[in-house]
């Protein structure tokens, strides 16, 4: 047997491995990367820490880790955090540059999706037609507001940043409705009565919908939107034309659009 036992590790290296736990090769081994990707993490975390609180200056910090640590699991948690905050071609570009094994780690399990979303939803693309139920229980299409400019507004009554877009979004709403603009909301809800009460709280004359489908048939994946809030311009020819307008950024964009 003891004859054996170098040919039978040198067809299982996973068995050679642990056989060489006794001499602390295996477990060197593992704190080794465990505290590589501590020290990769804290590195992450104290670029953050430094980086001035705005939401480009952030983005920029995730984005510049990931380039320079392919093979490091904190890349995979900071694509993922940032998959909807950039471009799908840019996003595709920093995911193939991660190391097979990063790519495939459980951060990076719906990356592939948010690209192919990105691609379906791309500027210029016609958005994706979907139907939706409103407060009143009314079935929604998309499609029957074309001939107007639409907001498509992914949002939720328990999600702060969300309820803070809406003062803008009723400023423009209010300026440009009779101009041909509308907005259709899609809520990501899971309590119908607290949906609808923030619709009320918020003020919001315009269509509401709940998307309480299983995630991958929702609207929400349809769209490739991760994180909340994110929006969709459509003009009036079904068209996407831009996305995710903060601020007054959306009724600057109608007023260049519109004239």
């Amino acid at each position: 047997m003891k004859a054996l036992l170098p040919i039978i590790l040198l067809f299982c290296p996973l068995l050679h491995a642990r056989a060489q736990d006794s001499s602390g090769t295996y477990t060197v081994v593992k704190k080794t990367a465990m505290l590589r990707e501590n020290n990769d993490q804290a590195a992450l975390t104290a670029a953050l820490d430094a980086a001035p609180r705005t939401r480009e200056a952030r983005v920029a910090v995730y984005l510049k880790f990931v380039r320079t640590h392919p093979d490091s699991q904190a890349s995979g948690d900071a694509l993922r955090v940032i998959q909807s905050e950039i471009s799908w071609r840019e996003l595709e570009s920093l995911y193939q540059g991660l190391s097979e094994e990063v790519r495939n780690s459980k951060p990076c399990r719906n990356i592939p999706y948010t690209i192919a979303a990105g691609k379906r939803t791309d500027i210029g693309r016609p958005a994706p037609d979907f139907t939706l139920a409103d407060v009143k229980g009314d079935s929604v299409k998309l499609s029957s507001l074309r001939g107007k400019y639409v907001l498509l507004d992914f949002w939720a009554s328990w999600c702060k940043p969300c309820r803070a877009e809406n003062p803008y979004i009723l400023k423009a709403y209010r300026h440009f409705k009779d101009r041909g603009f509308t907005v259709l909301g899609v809520s990501r809800d899971e309590d119908s009565e607290k949906w609808k009460a923030a619709v009320r709280e918020d003020g919001m004359p315009w269509q509401n919908t709940i998307d309480r489908q299983p995630w991958e048939k929702s609207v929400i994946w349809l769209y490739g939107v991760y994180p909340i809030p994110d929006n969709f311009l459509i003009d009036p020819s079904g068209k996407i034309i831009a996305r995710d307008l903060r601020g007054d950024d959306l009724e600057k964009k109608l007023a260049e659009v519109m004239n």
